[in-house]
């Protein structure tokens, strides 16, 4: 195999990890919303996936999250056009946020978001928070996860 075959074959499985990584978070999300106001569903996921509860948490906060107020997000990673941790940066900066001026961020970001690394993305999605809420809240670092 050349560079340009593996190359190709990298960014190909990367879109495929990134595609089934949404449908988790689309699945986790719609089961979320009905079990909701269930006792101990969140524990029996924790269970079956061998995850902590604060993980679980964290995981059933970003699914819900992105499902409902950063969906084009979740798009952008179901069609590999971004992968998770520039899913979970959007999630991070946004989180503080009205939905209205979440998807103003959202907007703006995933239209410069696709080729830039995780970094870059990072950045930017403080650059813009800090325009459509210049008084709000900005986290430096993801939650400790």
């Amino acid at each position: 195999m050349d560079v340009v075959e593996v190359l190709d074959a990298l960014a190909y499985h990367e879109k495929q990890v990134a595609y089934h990584q949404a449908q988790g978070l689309w699945i986790l999300a719609d089961y979320a919303l009905a079990c909701e106001g269930e006792e101990f569903f969140d524990a029996e996921i924790a269970a079956a996936m061998h995850w902590t509860s604060a993980w679980t948490s964290h995981q059933i906060a970003l699914a819900l999250d992105l499902a409902s107020k950063l969906p084009r997000t979740l798009d952008a990673l179901e069609k590999g056009e971004i992968d998770l941790y520039k899913a979970r940066v959007l999630h991070d900066s946004t989180m503080p946020l009205s939905a209205d001026l979440a998807a103003q961020v959202e907007e703006r970001v995933l239209a410069k978001a696709e080729g830039r690394t995780g970094a870059q993305v990072r950045r930017l999605a403080g650059r813009v928070v800090m325009r459509v809420d210049p008084d709000g809240h900005v986290f430096d670092d993801p939650p400790p996860f």
